[in-house]
């Protein structure tokens, strides 16, 4: 399962996924002309093979064009929404670097899920193991490596 996960995370990177305009304003609520907008500012950065050409935009242009709406709606000018959603990157990035580290993935036939964060730096008999209920609660547990 580990091995999966791994390969799932290695081909979604390699992805070079591009939607249109239309595409950009459908999936995020935010109209064509507040994407120019915000692209004529510099907030968002579009690719444009040909001059002439349809701009297309990256999944990671999506999700900073989620994050500047969502602090928009929350009452912030334009300008600290993009410095929200950009300082929130570095949230994301960390949660990547985590989920990174995840060495094994155990579905339980109780409808448990158990998550190895592997070893502890100063114990590394020991791994951290994320034990998640059926209804989604978690739990944190030591155990020897077996």
């Amino acid at each position: 399962m580990e091995e999966l996960a791994k390969e799932g995370r290695e081909a979604f990177a390699k992805m070079d996924i591009k939607i249109s305009l239309k595409e950009l304003s459908a999936t995020t609520g935010v109209s064509p002309s507040q994407i120019r907008y915000w692209e004529k500012k510099g907030y968002i950065k579009s690719i444009q093979q040909q001059k002439n050409q349809s701009h297309a935009y990256t999944i990671h242009t999506l999700m900073i064009v989620l994050g500047i709406n969502h602090f928009l709606k929350q009452g912030y000018t334009l300008s600290a929404a993009y410095e929200k959603q950009h300082a929130q990157r570095g949230v994301y990035r960390a949660l990547r670097s985590l989920y990174s580290r995840v060495e094994k993935v155990e579905r339980k036939d109780d409808g448990e899920v158990l998550v190895d964060l592997g070893r502890l730096a100063d114990q590394p008999a020991k791994h951290v193991v994320a034990q998640i209920s059926p209804d989604y609660q978690v739990q944190l547990t030591l155990k020897d490596e077996n």
